[in-house]
């Protein structure tokens, strides 16, 4: 098949352009559907750390990044082609390096912020993050009458960029899953068992690869190949909506551990409510007002195991 005859080529941009709409319906369900995770932390029912704004700043400019791609693919004759391009790619970048940055802070809350693994952790994701700001200074784009959109002058441009991407996204995992092999087995079964968060991390770190393996090796295969336009670009939309809300998704579910502030306080407690006190970790305290008659404390931690590993809590609570 010759990709570049023009029948084949406006083939492959209608396919595109279909795709681009059903990406754009299933980030916009996403963030629909979903919706009560930050409505609770913006009333004050879950806990609202600086990583929360990473997350809804990576959920924001995934949405933005897709509908000025709709604008670009549905408007016909559109001028200033660069601009568009430049502004959808900055925000796609700025997904997912946002992305990748919740990644990376998982990193340093398994490794509990050694400085080694900081360094290196770091480095990779600034790499990347250099050189996807790098191909943004460099993008050109121009009106193509034959599919009546914009396209970038040179997509073989972007091949750096895709390959720091891959080699980050993938360094950073193999650092997080050591991290959580070389912790979780030095831990006593007590805090191995706490929330399962471990397990957790584990298995969300193997989907991440999954994920990264699938969308961002094909993409860097389709640019390098050339075949045509849409195909340069294609899967570039698709791993910039498939990275981004995995991240996210994988945030929201490891910061469901941590329970709502009002999850044991019926609407009736008052103050004279007795009060069960449930004591975790080392400053890990939760209360029920759910209680007996009486006062209760409920101690489960066990001699002073829990104290010598309890810093794997405090690396959690610093992420989510």
């Amino acid at each position: 098949m010759n990709w570049k005859d023009p029948s084949v080529v406006l083939a492959t941009e209608q396919a595109f352009v279909r795709l681009s709409h059903v990406l754009l319906g299933l980030v916009l369900w996403e963030i629909v559907t979903t919706c009560d995770y930050d409505i609770d932390v913006l009333r004050g029912r879950r806990r609202c750390p600086l990583t929360y704004w990473i997350y809804l700043g990576c959920r924001v400019t995934m949405a933005a990044a897709m509908i000025m791609l709709i604008i670009t693919k549905d408007i016909v004759g559109l001028e200033n082609c660069t601009a568009w391009d430049v502004s959808i790619y900055i925000l796609g970048y700025l997904s997912l390096g946002l992305a990748s940055f919740l990644i990376l802070l998982r990193v340093f809350a398994v490794w509990q912020g050694q400085l080694a693994v900081v360094v290196v952790s770091s480095g990779m994701w600034a790499l990347s993050t250099a050189l996807n700001i790098r191909y943004i200074s460099i993008l050109r784009a121009v009106y193509v009458p034959q599919l009546g959109e914009c396209s970038p002058v040179d997509s073989a441009l972007s091949i750096p960029s895709n390959i720091s991407v891959i080699v980050s996204d993938f360094g950073l995992l193999a650092i997080m899953l050591a991290g959580i092999l070389k912790y979780s087995k030095k831990l006593p079964e007590e805090a191995r068992d706490f929330g399962g968060v471990w397990n957790v991390l584990w298995q969300q770190g193997i989907v991440w690869l999954c994920l990264a393996s699938l969308v961002e090796v094909p993409t860097l295969v389709l640019i390098i190949l050339s075949l045509n336009e849409p195909w340069d670009v294609m899967f570039e939309v698709v791993t910039l909506v498939t990275l981004s809300i995995g991240a996210t998704r994988m945030y929201r579910a490891l910061a469901t551990y941590l329970p709502r502030t009002d999850e044991f306080m019926p609407q009736n407690a008052t103050d004279s409510t007795p009060v069960i006190e449930i004591n975790g970790p080392p400053g890990h305290t939760w209360t029920s007002n759910l209680a007996p008659t009486t006062p209760i404390t409920i101690d489960s931690r066990k001699d002073d195991d829990m104290e010598k590993d309890a810093d794997w809590v405090k690396a959690k609570d610093s992420y989510v």
